[in-house]
């Protein structure tokens, strides 16, 4: 395997599109919507072994294995260890996540960066004693100082939908990951991060 992606969520129908599934959701969304030059199957694989559903196939010239924890989001740690255990930690390793610090429609790619109280990298950093890998960090945003629906808890915020306003940027924003895992897969994270890093797309 060249390349493992890994896509924070939390299981179930009732957090599909929640803010804090945008990893998980939108992996599932790219195997539904495949580019021409993305060769999976159609279905994913349940695999108790992992903790996670997986699917494996090839970009470009690259394997790819892509995995979503069915573990909660704060036990994802223990899904990726299993992981990597098996086909070993010399792989390279992109956790795609969501981020309260980006806003809505940003994206960020980084390497062995903290995990922002991110608990879903946490339990990773923990799991793996170290932080030796990338992460995809897809912005929702903070809710604004004066929406009452949020003020008491971020929890509720995160673990919300996105609302029919915000469609647009999540659009956009998923029109950018595609754009961004395929250079990564096929030039290298270095060569992603000088394109979708750049002061003006954030």
């Amino acid at each position: 395997m060249d390349i493992i992606i890994v896509g924070l969520g939390n299981k179930g129908d009732k957090y599909q599109f929640n803010r804090h599934n945008i990893g998980r959701f939108f992996l599932e969304r790219l195997i539904t919507n495949q580019p021409a030059d993305f060769q999976f199957p159609d279905f994913w694989q349940d695999s108790k072994k992992f903790l996670a559903k997986e699917i494996g196939g090839e970009i470009g010239n690259k394997k790819v294995a892509i995995f979503l924890p069915e573990t909660m989001m704060n036990l994802s740690g223990r899904s990726v260890r299993k992981i990597l255990d098996f086909y070993g930690r010399d792989n390279l390793l992109l956790v795609v996540h969501d981020d309260l610090d980006l806003t809505l429609g940003q994206m960020r790619l980084s390497f062995g960066s903290g995990s922002g109280g991110h608990k879903g990298v946490e339990s990773i950093n923990k799991e793996l004693a170290n932080k030796n890998y990338y992460r995809l960090r897809l912005g929702i945003g903070r809710p604004d100082d004066k929406d009452l629906n949020y003020n008491k808890d971020i929890r509720d915020f995160v673990l919300d939908d996105f609302n029919p306003e915000e469609k647009d940027k999540v659009e956009s924003l998923f029109a950018d990951f595609c754009s961004c895992l395929e250079v990564l897969i096929k030039e290298g994270p270095q060569s992603a991060m000088n394109i979708f890093n750049s002061s003006n797309r954030l």
